[in-house]
């Protein structure tokens, strides 16, 4: 029996972006046969978990990634996915592209003032890639800023950062492209 009568990939492609999307241990991707009932995935022996990157068990469809996704070590992976119901048997090929995370150049400010109101700009990120977008605050001091599409921090509305009496302010920022990929 042929891929279409057995195993329909729920996501053929896929990109994700390095050190960011998928976790080890997340999700892939999900294979899902066309069949009802009992359906067993495993991967094509030869060559279907390429560099082992996903674990070795699908556990009802669901493939997920068992070590680090790298953009510079390998750009894309192709898997093939063999599903059976104890009686019909089918393959499916899933390429898995991976996209460059952004690179953040510029990621310190220097404060002169010794206190910054709402609204007031700390600095502009400066990347790699001209497409990048920000968005997204994370951590500890994230609440006292705000972060625009195009990299710029601000102090957050209802905020204010007082530099004389803490000279630290630490957060997390994700920036993303869609200049190369499937994205």
């Amino acid at each position: 029996m042929d891929f279409r009568g057995l195993i329909a990939c729920a996501i053929i492609a896929l990109c994700l972006i390095k050190q960011s999307a998928t976790a080890q241990g997340g999700t892939l991707f999900t294979a899902v046969a066309t069949q009802t009932g009992t359906i067993t995935y495993s991967f094509v022996a030869a060559d279907g978990n390429p560099s082992s990157i996903a674990s070795a068990t699908i556990t009802n469809g669901v493939v997920t990634l068992a070590s680090a996704l790298d953009y510079e070590t390998t750009k894309s992976y192709v898997f093939k996915i063999a599903a059976t119901d104890g009686t019909d048997s089918g393959t499916a090929t899933v390429t898995l592209s991976i996209t460059d995370a952004v690179d953040i150049t510029e990621t310190g400010f220097c404060l002169s003032a010794s206190s910054y109101a709402a609204g007031s700009s700390i600095g502009t990120l400066k990347t790699d890639q001209s497409s990048a977008t920000f968005a997204t605050l994370a951590g500890t001091d994230a609440a006292k800023f705000a972060v625009a599409t195009t990299g710029e921090i601000t102090v957050a509305t209802g905020q204010t950062v007082d530099v004389a009496t803490k000279t630290y302010y630490i957060f997390t920022i994700i920036g993303s492209t869609t200049t190369t990929g499937f994205c």
